[in-house]
C-alpha cells in the first residue's frame, strides 16, 4: 500500500513493537529529549578516470605487435611455485617484453603451462633495477599479453542497464542482499515518484530508502521519513537481521507514523545531529530509530555483512563526547584538543550497541571508512594529525602540521572491539581513505587520495599532482596483519580519487572514482583522457587481486561533466548462476552521461545534477 505520512512507501506494513536501547547505548546515542541541527553528509562513497605510473607502479608490457626478445637482466620475480598440477603441459613461458632500462629486468608474462595445465608468472622488474621479488601469480589461463586498454581488452564488462534519480543525492553506497536485491540510501528533495513508486517530498531533504530490482532499477519498496527541515542518508548496510540506515537531522524523523508505536526521534536544535535507524529488509518497515549526538562530530559510514547480525559505524566525535565514558564508551588515548575517532558496532534488530570506543588525543582523528568480513574482523580507516593510540602504543609520526593527515587503518574483533593491529601510512601532506574492502582471503583494499610521496612496504608512491593544488588516486591492498602487498597510483597534475571498492568470487578488484583531465591508469603507456578540460568524470578499474596490475579501465562523462563521479561499487560475489559477480556501479553526474554498451545515455534535468546506478 501507499502511505504518504512521513512518506513511508511500502508493498506492506508489518511492523515490530517499541525496542529500548541497551548497552552501551548513550555512548552513541543521546537518551531523552535532545536538540540538534540539519544537514548532512558523508557517506562511504567516491569518484572518476586515471593512468598508470611506471616508476611506482608494475612496468607495463610492451605494445601488441612486439616480438620475444630475449631478457638482458637477472629474472628473480617469482618466488612462490606454480600451482598447476603435472600433466601434459610444456616447460616455460614467453618472455614478452624486453628491458627497459639497461641493467634492469625484463617484464616477462608467461602464456604457456609450466607442468601442467596452467600457471602463469609476472616478472615484475622495473626499469634499471634487478627485478623485484613478486609472487607467482599463478591462474588456470594466463594473463592474456593484450590486457592493455587501450587495445580493446576484452576483459572489460560492457554496461547492460542504466539508471538515473534525479530528486536524489550522491549515492553513498549500495549493498546487496540476500535476495539478490539491490539496496541504496539517498537524500530526496523533489519530486513525485522514485524509482516507478509515488513519493512526496515533505518541503525539505527527506531520508529514503530503496530496495531496487537491480535488472530494472525500479523500487520494490520504499521507505521515506521527513518533515519542513532536513533528514539526510549517509549510507546504509545489509544484516542477517536487517538494515542499518545512519545520517543526519533536523526536525522530526519518524519510523513509524501509520501504527505509531515506535515513537519518533526529534532534534530542536540549529545545529544536524545523526541517527541510526532499523528497517525490515523484507518491505522496508521502520523497526527503531536512536539519536547520535556527537557534539559537533559525524558518523561518516556505516558497513555490514549479510552473515552478521550487527553493522559497524565509525565517524569523528568532539573531544567534549569523552563524558560518554560514563556509559561504558571505552576510550583510548588522551582525547580532545579537536575531533577524536569513534567506532562501533550495532545490533541490527534493536539498535543496541555491542561495543564503541573513542581514539583520539591533541588535534584531529577521524574515521572514513569501515568494512566487515564473513569472519567477523572489522577493518577501519581514517585520517590523523598529532597522536593516535588505539591501545598498542601511539603511531607514528605525531605530526603537528595542522594540514597533514596521516592514513591509519586498523583491524579489531567485529563482536567484542578487540584491537588485532594498527598501521600508519605517511609522514607529509595528505592521504586520506574513502574506502575499503575484503577479498575472500581476509586481505584488505583500502582506496582513497594523496597529494605526497608516501611509502608502503618497500614501494613509494610519487603523486604526479602538487601538495595543495591537485591530488591522486589510491589503491593499496594490505594482508591480514595489515602489511601492504602492493600499492598503486594514478592520476595527473589535477585531481583523481578512488571513492570505492569491490571484490568478486575470483579476487579480482573493480575500483570506481573520479578525475579530471587525464589519469595514467596503465599498463603500458594507457592514459584515459576527459572529454574537456574542465569536466570531472567517472572512471572504472579491473585489477588483478594478485598483482595489482591493471586488467582494465573505462571512463564515462562528456564535456559539461562539472561535478560527482562514480562514488560506490558493489559486487554481488554471494549469488550463484547468472547472478554471480554481478556489477552495480553508482554515482553523480551533470548533463549527460554515456556508459555505451546496451545502455541508452542519461541525462540530468535542467543543469542540474543526477544519481546513477549502472551494471558492468
Amino acid at each position: 500500500m501507499i502511505r504518504h505520512s512521513h512518506r513511508r512507501i511500502t508493498v506492506r506494513s508489518t511492523r515490530l513493537g517499541s525496542l529500548v536501547l541497551t548497552g552501551a547505548i548513550s555512548a552513541l546515542v543521546a537518551t531523552g529529549c535532545g536538540g540538534g541541527g540539519s544537514g548532512g553528509g558523508g557517506g562511504s562513497g567516491g569518484s572518476s578516470t586515471v593512468k598508470y605510473d611506471a616508476k611506482a607502479d608494475l612496468p607495463p608490457p610492451l605494445p601488441d605487435t612486439a616480438t620475444v626478445s630475449p631478457d638482458l637482466g637477472p629474472d628473480i620475480a617469482t618466488t612462490l611455485p606454480d600451482t598447476a598440477p603435472a600433466g601434459t603441459g610444456g616447460a616455460g613461458g614467453i618472455d614478452a617484453g624486453v628491458d627497459r632500462g639497461g641493467t634492469g629486468g625484463a617484464i616477462g608474462v608467461e602464456v604457456g603451462p609450466d607442468t601442467g595445465s596452467g600457471g602463469a608468472g609476472i616478472d615484475g622488474g622495473k626499469d634499471g633495477l634487478p627485478d623485484a621479488p613478486m609472487v607467482d601469480a599463478s591462474v588456470d589461463t594466463a594473463l592474456p599479453i593484450d590486457s592493455r586498454i587501450d587495445g580493446g581488452n576484452p576483459v572489460c564488462p560492457s554496461a547492460t542497464h542504466a539508471w538515473n534519480y534525479p530528486a536524489i543525492t550522491a549515492v553513498p553506497n549500495i549493498a546487496w542482499d540476500t535476495d539478490g536485491n539491490l539496496v541504496m540510501g539517498n537524500s530526496a528533495y523533489v519530486g513525485t515518484e522514485f524509482a516507478g513508486m509515488p513519493w512526496t517530498s515533505g518541503g525539505n531533504a527527506d531520508a529514503l530508502v530503496s530496495k531496487l530490482n537491480p535488472s530494472t532499477g525500479k523500487a520494490v519498496w520504499l521507505f521515506t521519513a521527513g518533515d519542513s527541515q532536513a533528514q539526510l542518508v549517509n549510507g546504509v548496510a545489509v544484516t542477517s537481521a536487517g538494515l542499518g540506515v545512519i545520517g543526519s537531522f533536523k526536525g522530526t524523523l519518524d519510523v513509524d507514523p501509520v501504527n505509531q508505536v515506535i515513537p519518533p526521534i526529534v532534534n530542536n536544535g540549529s545545529n544536524t545531529i545523526d541517527y541510526l535507524m532499523g528497517l525490515k529488509d523484507s518491505d522496508g518497515t521502520g523497526v527503531w530509530s536512536k539519536k547520535v549526538d556527537l557534539k559537533g562530530g559525524q558518523l561518516a559510514v556505516i558497513a555490514g555483512n549479510p552473515t552478521k547480525d550487527y553493522f559497524l559505524v565509525c565517524g569523528a566525535a568532539m573531544n567534549t563526547a569523552a563524558n560518554l565514558i560514563a556509559t561504558n564508551l571505552g576510550v583510548v588515548g588522551a582525547p580532545g584538543g579537536g575531533l577524536d575517532v569513534i567506532v562501533a558496532a550495532v545490533s541490527a534488530a534493536d539498535g543496541s550497541v555491542k561495543w564503541a570506543k573513542l581514539f583520539g588525543g591533541d588535534m584531529d582523528q577521524t574515521c572514513t571508512s569501515a568494512a566487515l568480513d564473513d569472519a567477523g574482523n572489522a577493518v577501519f580507516a581514517g585520517t590523523y594529525t598529532g597522536t593516535l593510540d588505539f591501545g598498542a602504543g601511539a603511531l607514528s609520526p605525531a605530526p603537528t602540521d595542522a594540514t597533514t593527515r596521516i592514513l591509519w587503518v586498523a583491524k579489531f574483533d567485529g563482536a567484542t572491539g578487540t584491537l588485532a593491529v594498527a598501521k600508519a601510512f605517511g609522514s607529509t601532506g595528505f592521504v586520506i581513505p574513502y574506502a575499503v574492502t575484503f577479498d575472500t582471503q581476509g586481505n584488505a583494499i583500502v582506496v582513497g587520495s594523496l597529494d605526497t610521496q608516501v611509502t608502503f612496504g618497500s614501494q613509494t608512491l610519487v603523486p604526479l599532482s602538487q601538495p595543495g593544488i591537485g591530488n591522486n588516486a589510491l589503491v593499496v591492498k594490505l594482508d591480514s596483519s595489515l602489511a601492504p602487498i602492493w600499492a598503486r597510483r594514478w592520476g595527473s597534475s589535477t585531481v583523481a580519487s578512488c571513492r570505492g571498492a569491490a571484490v568478486d568470487s575470483t579476487g579480482k578488484i573493480t575500483v570506481v572514482g573520479s578525475f579530471t583531465q587525464s589519469a595514467d591508469v596503465g599498463p603500458g603507456t594507457a592514459v584515459m583522457q576527459a572529454n574537456s578540460p574542465t569536466s570531472l568524470e567517472s572512471f572504472v578499474v579491473t585489477l588483478d587481486g594478485t598483482s595489482g596490475l591493471t586488467l582494465c579501465a573505462r571512463n564515462y562523462g562528456d564535456a559539461a561533466s562539472k561535478g560527482g563521479g562514480a562514488s560506490c561499487i558493489g559486487i554481488n560475489r554471494r549469488a550463484s548462476g547468472a547472478d554471480k559477480d554481478r556489477i552495480i556501479i553508482g554515482g553523480t553526474f551533470t548533463n549527460v552521461i554515456d556508459f555505451g554498451g546496451a545502455t541508452t545515455a542519461l541525462a540530468a534535468p535542467g543543469a542540474g545534477n543526477a544519481s546513477y546506478l549502472v551494471e558492468m
